[in-house]
């Protein structure tokens, strides 16, 4: 009727606004990571005609619970470092479990786990160690910790303090400078790197002392993916995130194989475990200790610009990272990269 028809009118529209599909999205930085990775898998025309059922490796509870940390980590530490980033991988399979490339995907969509290229400092020291372990070098070998000059290079340890003589075991968990230099010298460059590559390093390494110290640029994925090597007894798996794509027919066709490379014996990693357990109960990483025993180290780049602690349990290997984009030092520690590490594990 007319006077409905004028009521009506009088009414303001109330629209039922459905959520944008790009804010209905989970696990942001995830999902472009394996948008990326598709391409790999599976031929572009195939990917174009649509249809696809990608199934991934991810947890969704623990990535929701590692999206927490990560901004809670950042944000309870605002004027020392303004990202974050995160990565769980199963050392059994090689799969990503859960991966947080930042806090900020909705201005962009840099992923801190993937692209960016930082030195990993002392994480990449049980690298060198597992080598010389591997070579023969006994755990319980002494080194002197004193000033030390080699070709010109003048390694210095963070403190700028020596220890004298002290064991291999002992140089870890304290993160000995000059130690891992010395040791780089017994077992040579070649194996370390040969090792570094077959544990998942892809970034090129080149032969420079500074490499036992971590003076390359890798990412936080790359080195997470090495650790898995000293959880699973030796063996690594290479990392993924899809397991399987079937098309719209329901038949399969990406299903991922596992391809497993041994680079060291059990024995040698479980010295490896054995040490760097000792860095999580008396070293410079007991902020990550959760009841439970757990093996790890930490990593902290000069004028502290990069706080790494990765870590494990024989099920989750799992790396953080913390700093600034701008490479601006953080006047922070490596102990809260631990801590942020306990807290998701």
């Amino acid at each position: 009727t007319a006077a409905e028809a004028t009521t009506a009118k009088a009414e303001p529209l109330k629209p039922k606004r459905s959520p944008l599909k790009r804010e209905q999205q989970q696990a942001r930085y995830f999902t472009k990571y394996i948008e990326q990775e598709l391409p790999q898998r599976i031929s572009a025309q195939v990917i174009k005609e649509g249809g696809l059922t990608v199934e991934t490796t991810l947890n969704p509870t623990w990535q929701t619970k590692a999206e927490e940390i990560v901004n809670s980590t950042v944000r309870n530490n605002r004027g020392s470092f303004g990202q974050a980033a995160m990565v769980s991988i199963d050392p059994r399979t090689g799969g990503i479990r859960s991966m947080v490339g930042g806090t900020d995907f909705e201005k962009h969509q840099f992923n801190r786990v993937t692209q960016a290229k930082r030195q990993p400092g002392s994480t990449f020291k049980p690298i060198v160690y597992a080598t010389a372990i591997a070579g023969g070098i006994s755990p319980n070998k002494s080194y002197l910790d004193a000033p030390f000059d080699v070709d010109g290079y003048k390694p210095k340890n963070a403190g700028k303090k020596f220890k004298g003589n002290i064991t291999m075991r002992d140089a870890l968990i304290n993160s000995v400078n000059i130690i891992a230099i010395k040791i780089l010298i017994d077992t040579g460059w070649q194996p370390l790197i040969d090792n570094a590559h077959k544990m998942g390093i892809e970034s090129k390494l080149e032969p420079f002392y500074s490499l036992a110290l971590g003076g390359l640029e890798v990412n936080l994925l790359e080195i997470t993916s090495a650790y898995t090597t000293f959880a699973n007894r030796g063996i690594h798996n290479p990392v993924h995130g899809i397991t399987r794509v079937t098309n719209k027919k329901g038949e399969i066709i990406y299903l991922n194989k596992p391809k497993p490379t041994k680079v060291f014996e059990p024995g040698t990693t479980a010295i490896m475990t054995w040490m760097m357990r000792g860095v999580v109960n008396d070293g410079t990483a007991t902020s990550a200790q959760i009841g439970r025993p757990v093996a790890g180290k930490t990593g902290t780049t000069d004028k502290e610009r990069d706080l790494w602690f990765i870590g494990f349990v024989p099920q989750l290997v799992t790396g953080v990272w913390l700093g600034n984009d701008n490479n601006r030092p953080t006047g922070n520690a490596s102990s809260t990269a631990a801590y942020a590490w306990s807290r998701f594990m």
